[in-house]
């Protein structure tokens, strides 16, 4: 009943933003994709661990402009197969509600709550989770700049009850070069507190984007994502001194997009994580693959 509860009510409000009002523009779009990964082993990718497998996702979301004001709801699901038979398979249930003012022409100050459930995280592999998010944009002559903070909590699937609770702060510069032409570079920082300690960890994230046309329909992608972040309470496995386990990470990765704002789109994508552990499982450099392609409505 909860999972259809967290669908349910955005695609609601989505319905009910999307009929048309007398005095807002509406908006109602979605999307269905399907994906598969291919990797050597379990790696970092965002905010999750991801290894070899396949699966589906669906999205829809209705969208109310009212002038300066703008109201969204959204809701997702989706599902992932692993090609380990003796890893579970994830179903995530996501939904989500947003208001934006905008202030002149330039600047816009947003929040939005989002529900999630059976998320993957870095410090566990089964989560649902609460996030608060207020977000600053200023936008002028091809120039864009983003800062938001966030608050979370999650509640860990495990046979001792446990939950976390911690804030991620971050933001980005990008800056537009002609359509579907620009480079970015942005960071954050977050922290998770636990009930249990060895789900605590802090980590920080740089990284650099670039997208280039090569066609109407095709773009080039190139990015490096550096990060670093320790487990204050968990022992490193094979250090000899007994440190608390502590990562550093550079990903090269390159890709291609298919498609516009609707119809059909592709991504393909191939990366390289170049991973520096103090404790010996996590240690080690790994390739993966991905590719996606689905149709936005």
């Amino acid at each position: 009943m909860n999972a259809v509860r967290i669908i349910a009510l955005p695609v609601i409000a989505a319905s009910l933003l999307a009929s048309e009002p007398a005095l807002a523009d509406s908006e109602f779009t979605g999307s269905v994709s399907t994906r598969g990964v291919a990797a050597k082993r379990d790696i970092l990718q965002n905010d999750e661990f991801d290894s070899s497998g396949f699966g589906a996702d669906v999205s829809l979301r209705g969208e109310k402009d009212f002038n300066i004001l703008r109201f969204w709801a959204k809701g997702s699901a989706g599902i992932f197969q692993y090609l380990d038979e003796e890893r579970e398979n994830r179903q995530v249930l996501q939904g989500e509600i947003g208001i934006a003012r905008d202030f002149g022409d330039d600047f816009e100050i947003s929040l939005r709550g989002v529900y999630s459930q059976n998320l993957v995280f870095v410090e566990a592999l089964s989560a649902d989770q609460q996030r608060a998010r207020a977000q600053v944009k200023w936008e002028a002559d091809g120039n864009r700049f983003q800062a938001y903070g966030e608050y979370r909590k999650r509640q860990y699937d495990q046979l001792v009850p446990a939950d976390g609770t911690g804030t991620r702060f971050g933001g980005h510069y990008n800056r537009r070069l002609g359509s579907y032409h620009w480079v970015r570079v942005g960071g954050f920082a977050d922290t998770i507190d636990s009930t249990d300690d060895e789900r605590d960890y802090n980590r920080i994230s740089g990284s650099v984007e670039y997208s280039h046309p090569v066609s109407r329909m095709f773009r080039g992608r190139a990015s490096v994502d550096v990060r670093t972040w320790k487990f204050p309470g968990r022992i490193a496995r094979g250090d000899a001194t007994a440190a608390t386990r502590q990562d550093n990470a550079i990903t090269p990765q390159v890709g291609v997009d298919y498609g516009r704002a609707t119809g059909l789109f592709g991504r393909a994508r191939a990366g390289y994580e170049m991973r520096k552990s103090n404790d010996e499982r996590f240690d080690g450099n790994t390739p993966r693959l991905s590719l996606e392609v689905g149709y936005r409505f």
